[in-house]
């Protein structure tokens, strides 16, 4: 089980590590929030303040090792592993991104730039994204293919409040 302590999770506090049990509490990293694990179990995908933006980062477990998947000057928040573990896909202000998990030149999502909060399927062959429209004061949910084609809203309601965000069941 991984967790983030609130308050500031991407400037201060870190990621921390516990068993099931209650027992072994052990931070991993000293600064960080939005903890992903990877399919595989051996990575975590975090969102990490480097003094001028937030970057994705991926800490290896065993090694402890960290490094940036995202590219420099871009905040960004919310990463997510596709099932399979190849790629991360994260959130920016310009709209959603994808970057192989082993690293790479992240690439922009073919999705609307107020599109947010990318989710995989289980089998990694679709994406369910968010997008608030201003014009209309909705949120909508959309399904998209994998490489960000073939999108297709399934659902738009009226905003009170706050963020959304969208996963898949089963």
């Amino acid at each position: 089980m991984v967790a983030r302590r609130a308050h500031d999770c991407v400037r201060r506090n870190g990621i921390w590590r516990v068993d099931v049990d209650g027992k072994g509490l052990r931070r991993l990293t000293p600064n960080g929030g939005e903890p992903s694990w990877s399919p595989n179990g051996r990575e975590i995908a975090l969102v990490a303040f480097n003094g001028h933006h937030t970057e994705v980062r991926v800490l290896n477990l065993a090694t402890k090792a960290e490094r940036v998947v995202s590219l420099p000057r871009q905040s960004v928040e919310s990463p997510d592993w596709s099932p399979d573990g190849s790629t991360i896909t994260y959130d920016t202000y310009s709209g959603p991104w994808a970057v192989r998990s082993t690293g790479g030149r992240p690439r922009p999502f073919d999705l609307p730039s107020e599109a947010g909060g990318v989710a995989w399927s289980p089998d990694g062959r679709k994406l369910a994204f968010t997008a608030r429209i201003a014009a209309t004061n909705n949120l909508d949910i959309y399904r998209a293919d994998a490489n960000g084609r073939h999108i297709r809203r399934l659902a738009s309601y009226p905003v009170t409040s706050g963020e959304s965000d969208v996963d898949w069941s089963g």
